[in-house]
């Protein structure tokens, strides 16, 4: 994963959630998630949890890692 820390806009992310919840960027997210994100339905729970394990893993270790850009993007795209 990336060292690029992102600096989280709660605002402009509603605005984009309120647009629709599939127009969130999420340019740094994980490649698994980008290539489903027209079929959300093709993810296995197998596929989620090989790209959930290791940022559970970070953010347990340390709170702060989330400010990583491909983290906070990666579950930013899984929620949408």
């Amino acid at each position: 994963m990336d060292d690029e820390r992102t600096s989280f806009d709660l605002s402009a992310s509603l605005r984009y959630y309120h647009e629709g919840p599939a127009s969130v960027p999420c340019p740094d997210a994980d490649n698994g998630l980008l290539e489903a994100e027209d079929n959300p339905e093709s993810l296995t729970n197998a596929q989620i949890n090989q790209i959930m394990d290791p940022i559970i893993d970070l953010i347990a270790a340390n709170p702060e890692e989330i400010t990583r850009c491909s983290v906070l993007d990666t579950m930013q795209c899984l929620l949408k």
